[in-house]
């Protein structure tokens, strides 16, 4: 009986649009959409915009080619097919291109910060900093660290320090629990952590959370300065400003008012 239902018209162009873009993990633009679905441009870009305020299609802001969305990321069976660094790389491209920092994007692994995506912004300078993909470095002495951290709970943190001892590795690194503890929950008020040359001289990162449609910390935007470019006055608004950009890529992964 259910093989002699008429198919939904708008539903069948969707499925092909949607295929379409998994057929394209980088990103294609709506005349290429229209094109390999056999549609008109305005009947794919209606369908683009209407699943992309639901966040199953997201939009290059750089390059306005769209690619699959991070609603998808609720589903367990796409996960593992899911590329969050190619999600996340335009973000980061339009931030750094704009501000002129490096960027990095990192995850939590077995305690220490892994970073698995980078990005300096193509200006022309005779010092670029950037992060190395597949650096991993101790939580309590990295700004994208300090940010991991801040989920966790009392337990979790306690457990921490008993393992990870807090070991100088220059002037500044922060070896007091006390004062890491506070520096911590400063991250949870104000949104991103400040690593004050605390893992290398002359070097200040930043890093804000990624979250989620859970409102789970599932990676940290940082960013990398020399000491000398920045003074403490710029600090506060170059942390709401990374805060908006790691926001942005939250709400776009699916924020947990969208989901529920």
């Amino acid at each position: 009986m259910s093989d002699n239902i008429k198919p939904i018209a708008v539903i069948n162009k969707a499925t092909d649009i949607l295929e379409c873009l998994v057929k394209n993990p980088d990103g294609i633009s709506l005349g290429e959409v229209s094109s390999q679905v056999q549609l008109n441009k305005s009947t794919v870009y209606r369908i683009l915009q209407t699943l992309k305020q639901s966040t199953y299609v997201m939009q290059d802001p750089s390059t306005g080619f769209y690619k699959l969305g991070g609603r998808f990321l609720m589903y367990s069976s796409f996960i593992s097919a899911f590329d969050k660094p190619s999600f996340i790389l335009p973000y980061m491209h339009e931030y750094s291109d704009q501000t002129g920092y490096s960027t990095n994007l990192a995850i939590l692994e077995n305690d220490f910060s892994l970073t698995i995506s980078s990005y300096a912004p193509n200006r022309s300078s005779s010092i670029k900093l950037q992060a190395k993909v597949g650096f991993m470095a101790e939580l309590y002495r990295v700004a994208s660290g300090k940010v991991f951290l801040s989920s966790f709970d009392d337990e979790r943190l306690e457990s921490y320090f008993n393992k990870h001892p807090l070991i100088p590795v220059t002037d500044y690194t922060i070896t007091d629990i006390s004062r890491l503890k506070e520096d911590i929950s400063l991250v949870k008020s104000r949104g991103y952590s400040v690593e004050y040359m605390e893992n290398e001289d002359r070097i200040i990162s930043l890093a804000s959370p990624i979250k989620d449609h859970t409102g789970n910390i599932i990676a940290a935007l940082a960013i990398m300065v020399l000491s000398q470019s920045i003074s403490s006055r710029d600090i506060p608004l170059i942390g709401e400003g990374l805060k908006e950009t790691a926001q942005r890529i939250s709400e776009a992964l699916g924020d947990k008012s969208k989901v529920l």
